[in-house]
């Protein structure tokens, strides 16, 4: 014997915008916005773990503790006047050249050398 429920749906789940997680609260430092984008945040901390390996920056989490030395990788990068895309465009554009960059510098990582 097969028992069937009806599902009940409410409008909260046909919602359009579903964020499974809350978004990160702003730096209160005014930082980059590399360091709430998650690839540019991943970027950073593999440039950062290339240079020094003992810096102690976590791979796998946030690690906002650590925002103060990934701020300063963004000019080691060059990146500090790269502007916060604002199209949809622009967006695919940075996130390409993000994805990039990301690749190399992950390349690096594992291989164990510098970039």
């Amino acid at each position: 014997m097969s028992l069937y429920l009806e599902p009940k749906f409410t409008r909260a789940d046909f919602r359009q915008n579903y964020l499974p997680y809350p978004p990160a609260p702003a730096l209160a430092t005014g930082g980059h916005w590399l360091l709430e984008d998650p690839m540019g945040r991943d970027l950073l901390k593999i440039k950062l773990l290339t240079g020094d390996r003992k810096s102690g920056v976590p791979l796998w989490s946030d690690g906002r503790e650590f925002d103060g030395k990934l701020n300063g990788m963004i000019d080691v990068l060059g990146l500090r006047g790269l502007a916060k895309p604002g199209t949809h465009t622009e967006a695919i554009k940075t996130a390409w050249m993000l994805f990039k960059l990301l690749a190399s510098a992950a390349f690096s990582f594992v291989v164990g050398r510098q970039a």
